[in-house]
């Protein structure tokens, strides 16, 4: 129950000056996803966060390992991006992740 409250608290929290907010979580404990309030799936960004965490699941079903937490995000980001693009759109257009954000969020930190 206290990784739940955690898990919902990190989610909740606004960012610190200069960081992303968390749209989405992948609670690997419980293997539940968990999407912000109103989340209707309704369009192709949407889906995209779905995307994103489910590739988290399939990560951790397969007991992938990863130097550091930002390490695994490479895969579902790629994957996000993918979705994404069939649909004429970019992580940028829709999310604001940069190149740049997209490099620190998925490399282990120095």
């Amino acid at each position: 129950m206290a990784e739940r409250r955690r898990i919902i608290a990190a989610y909740k929290r606004q960012p610190a000056s200069g960081q992303r907010r968390v749209v989405s979580i992948y609670d690997s404990r419980r293997g539940v996803i968990l999407l912000p309030q109103g989340w209707s799936g309704d369009t192709p960004a949407e889906i995209s966060m779905l995307v994103h965490e489910v590739t988290h699941h399939m990560q951790f079903q397969e007991g992938l390992r990863y130097a550091c937490p930002q390490e695994r995000e490479k895969l579902a980001y790629a994957a996000q991006e993918k979705w994404l693009g069939m649909f004429r759109t970019t992580l940028q257009a829709e999310f604001e992740i940069d190149a740049n954000t997209l490099f620190i969020s998925t490399n282990c930190p120095f």
